[in-house]
């Protein structure tokens, strides 16, 4: 009998000690989030204008989860490294595994591009980018 109880307070203690060092996989999902969110710098197209070319920037959604929108902006940057123009560009509902588009509207010809994520909101993974919490362990929960 005592064996029995032991056990079961062993087993208890255990079951305690697993619970407290296992992390939420959504807190870990937020935390890493650039590991699974992503976007880069693509190549121009040309549209038959001289000075004119479509840019169609590429984001990535690696998660289980519907990203609801996703700001990037992007800095067109001149031959002396000055940032020559800049804009923000927008998608929304981004699917899981998938990769979706937006069209830059300004991609004059000789400018090298930088992206950079400005907002990323998904509710289904409670995520907003930059954060909005004051947890440490969770800088990225959004209720």
């Amino acid at each position: 009998m005592k064996r029995t109880i032991l056990s079961a307070g062993i087993a208890c203690l255990l079951l305690t000690a697993s619970c407290k060092t296992h992390q939420d996989p959504l807190i870990e999902l937020r935390n890493n989030w650039y590991a699974f969110i992503s976007t880069e710098v693509p190549g121009y197209h040309f549209t038959g204008f001289e000075n004119n070319q479509t840019v169609d920037v590429p984001v990535t959604n690696n998660t289980d989860y519907t990203i609801d929108e996703i700001v990037v902006s992007v800095n067109y940057i001149g031959k002396t490294g000055e940032i020559r123009h800049s804009e923000e560009l927008t998608l929304f509902n981004v699917p899981p595994h998938s990769v979706r588009s937006v069209q830059a509207p300004y991609a004059p010809i000789g400018m090298a591009m930088d992206i950079e994520f400005r907002n990323i909101t998904s509710k289904q993974m409670k995520f907003v980018y930059p954060g909005s919490s004051t947890d440490a362990t969770d800088p990225y929960f959004f209720h």
